[in-house]
């Protein structure tokens, strides 16, 4: 009760201050786990420095041959309620903003300001539903749960992490190793906090006592539902209606900080301190000029609330990156610092949640290369589905799933490819299966 009631005085607070929507309480949550665990926070900020490391050595050598990391993702939709119960379109939109800000293919690059452009640049990851649960059952990368969320003042989820456990009326993580896992639901009852995501931490063995490994129960993102997607019927607040919490909030989970640092205290408090790094940034990235707490929350393009002496000239603050806390409609890019520090980040400490995909001038090949592919066209359809494999199979069956998982089709493939009518198909998500004794590919289509 005593955190959930100085939680509750700092949200009331920062309304008081900026009479806006609280992003993220990512820093919050690592104050938690430190109190819970004293150590905590200089394991996440060894994380950042080994992963900082990395990226140094490894920022000249990108290039147009270059890995593109792959990450297997789940979204859990825990409801209490009807509204909270988002659509699969929802979820799907919320994918594509992912997608496209992580490859930097959103719309509004062209509102990056010119004098950030050569900072600016395509990250190489990309974000894929999951297709097969941890038993290897098919499913959409949708999972859906009625939650009973344990009592509190705000009638919802709080930083005991309810929404992560069967146990507590949630559900359990898939395994985090192999999965991003996004919980959708109503954080905090509602009361401001748009999401908060856990840092990869470092495992330092003879901590002892104090060094218990971060729960992997706990790995992944938490979204206020009606923070998720741009098309969200309900969305939280207009600045915040762009599905940019998610972008925001893996941002974190891939180990970056907020461009103004995360040492100044919490966020609901804001300071207005300059306190610059020697590398010329409070997060930690050498292109991400200094900024202040009090600078955020805004769209304002003429502010410079720090000076920037440690870089070859003094910026204006970076307004524009996803990893402010701008409104949704001028966030549109991460530097190419906060890049190589995400690409290391999944290298060492999140390399089973990707896979890699190794992109040529020529070609795009998908390591490990499947022995079987299948293909879904038209997607989404309406009455007919095409399913082509790469090769013939004798004893090939092929199989579509619902998102509850149940199956709706079942026929041996008798060639090459199928054409399915899925006109009498319910509106939703569907996962394809073609299977064999020693191969299953699937892919996923929407039936409109």
């Amino acid at each position: 009760m005593k955190k959930i009631l100085f939680l509750f005085a700092a949200l009331c607070m920062n309304a008081a201050i900026a009479q806006q929507f609280q992003k993220c309480a990512t820093p919050d949550v690592i104050r938690e786990m430190s109190q819970a665990h004293p150590g905590y926070a200089a394991r996440v900020k060894a994380a950042f420095d080994n992963a900082k490391s990395v990226a140094s050595h490894k920022s000249a050598a990108r290039g147009v041959a270059d890995t593109v990391y792959r990450i297997r993702t789940v979204f859990h939709v825990v409801y209490t309620t009807p509204a909270e119960n988002l659509d699969d379109s929802i979820i799907l939109a919320q994918l594509q903003t992912l997608n496209e800000d992580y490859r930097r293919l959103n719309p509004d690059t062209t509102d990056t300001r010119q004098i950030f452009h050569p900072f600016a640049s395509d990250a190489g990851i990309e974000f894929v539903l999951a297709d097969s649960d941890p038993d290897g059952n098919p499913t959409t990368g949708i999972n859906r749960v009625a939650g009973t969320p344990a009592p509190s003042i705000f009638g919802g989820f709080n930083f005991n992490d309810e929404v992560k456990y069967a146990s507590s009326g949630g559900v359990d993580a898939w395994d985090s190793e192999r999965y991003l896992n996004i919980w959708v639901c109503n954080l905090l009852g509602g009361i401001g906090v748009l999401g908060y995501a856990y840092p990869p931490a470092v495992p330092l063995a003879n901590w002892g006592a104090n060094n218990p490994n971060v729960d992997s129960s706990k790995q992944g993102v938490v979204l206020h539902f009606s923070a998720v997607g741009p098309k969200n019927p309900a969305p939280v607040a207009p600045e915040a209606d762009g599905g940019r919490s998610a972008t925001h909030e893996v941002g974190h989970y891939l180990g970056l900080r907020h461009i103004w640092g995360d040492d100044q205290g919490s966020p609901f408090a804001p300071v207005a301190k300059c306190a610059g790094d020697v590398d010329g940034g409070e997060d930690g990235i050498d292109d991400t000029p200094d900024a202040t707490v009090a600078s955020q929350q805004t769209c304002n393009h003429s502010a410079n609330t720090c000076p920037d002496p440690n870089m070859d000239q003094d910026y204006p603050d970076q307004i524009e990156n996803f990893m402010d806390y701008s409104d949704d409609a001028c966030l549109n890019m991460f530097t190419k610092g906060q890049i190589d520090l995400m690409r290391a980040v999944i290298e060492l400490y999140r390399p089973g949640i990707a896979t890699k995909v190794i992109n040529t001038p020529s070609s795009v090949k998908e390591l490990p290369f499947a022995a079987m592919q299948l293909q879904v066209f038209p997607n989404p359809s309406k009455d007919v589905v095409n399913i082509v494999v790469n090769e013939v199979h004798e004893d090939a069956v092929l199989q579509i799933f619902n998102a509850q998982g149940s199956l709706v089709y079942n026929q041996k493939m008798t060639g090459a490819a199928a054409k399915i009518n899925v006109a009498a198909f319910t509106a939703g998500v569907y996962v394809a299966v073609v299977k064999t004794e020693n191969y299953k590919s699937t892919s996923r289509f929407v039936k409109q």
